[in-house]
């Protein structure tokens, strides 16, 4: 169980990376990105 729990937290980081440098090219989006991470964060 845990390796499938490693394997997808693999893949979440890897589409994060993908996703964030598919829409860095957008400020609106990457600052939308960023109010949502600080919102689960806190």
């Amino acid at each position: 169980m845990k390796k499938v729990m490693f394997l997808g937290l693999v893949v979440g980081v890897v589409f994060l990376t993908q996703f964030i440098t598919q829409y860095s090219s957008r400020p609106d989006v990457l600052t939308q990105g960023t109010q949502i991470v600080e919102t689960i964060e806190s």
